[in-house]
């Protein structure tokens, strides 16, 4: 606060030069423009900023602290919380990962699922069957869509996450990880930060010792046996500890500038 202030108060005397005798409301103008930039950069300072887009909703907490529940969500900020799980609720302002469903106005009789595919398998046969996304699908029953399989016993993503899941027969609506799809209570996250204590099959086949990423990164990373909660960098892959975010060019600026790739 004492640094925006002395801010402030340099760069309001260079602006009183600039509008020498105009009076009053030139200065106004300028002061306003100096606290517009101001909270610009003070709202691009506090924000998240994750390497790789989590499925779990997050927000800023200027309140938050490493080791509380949900904080340090993106392995940079200690303010950056996951929210929706664990007790901690979401804000008003919290991101929201998108997740593709069908968006029926009434729950209709027939059978339906998420085809990526769609529109191009079969000939769009069922696809669209909500009258809104191309990927909600019709399947089964004894009409025009008998001879679509009903894909219902399998998570089912539009888009594939950025952290592993399974299949989990265990699993119901409001249990910590599942639902994972948006679609099936028994689709359910596992290993990754906020699910990290949700073990993983042999299925999801994550390694125990060496970073995982279901799609590469364009940070570089390394395996850092000295890293720990609250390092920058360090779970790299939201799913271990060692894993760690570092720079090629150490020196050229950004989050990971000070971690030197080996």
């Amino acid at each position: 606060a004492a640094w925006a202030g002395a801010a402030l108060w340099s760069v309001g005397a260079r602006a009183g030069g600039a509008c020498g005798s105009a009076g009053a409301s030139c200065r106004s103008a300028e002061q306003d423009s100096i606290l517009l930039q101001v909270g610009v950069a003070r709202a691009s300072a506090e924000s998240c900023s994750f390497a790789v887009q989590p499925e779990t909703p997050y927000y800023w907490d200027a309140d938050c602290v490493v080791g509380k529940t949900g904080c340090w969500a993106d392995g940079v900020h200690a303010q950056c919380r996951f929210c929706s799980y664990e007790g901690v609720p979401c804000p008003p302002d919290a991101f929201i990962p998108s997740k593709v469903t069908c968006e029926f106005d009434n729950e209709p009789e027939g059978p339906y699922y998420i085809e990526p595919e769609c529109p191009g398998i079969d000939g769009g046969l069922g696809c669209k069957a909500d009258g809104k996304r191309d990927i909600c699908r019709w399947c089964g029953g004894d009409g025009d869509y008998r001879s679509i399989e009903c894909k219902v016993e399998e998570c089912t993503f539009a888009n594939e996450p950025m952290i592993p899941f399974y299949y989990d027969e265990e699993c119901h609506e409001g249990i910590l990880g599942c639902k994972a799809d948006g679609i099936h209570a028994k689709c359910r996250f596992c290993g990754a930060r906020p699910y990290d204590g949700i073990p993983c099959p042999a299925t999801a086949q994550i390694p125990e010792d060496a970073c995982w990423f279901r799609n590469e990164p364009a940070i570089p990373y390394f395996w850092n046996e000295s890293c720990a909660l609250g390092v920058t960098g360090c779970w790299a892959d939201g799913i271990h500890e060692k894993c760690q975010f570092c720079s090629n060019t150490p020196g050229a600026g950004g989050a990971y500038d000070g971690i030197a790739c080996p």
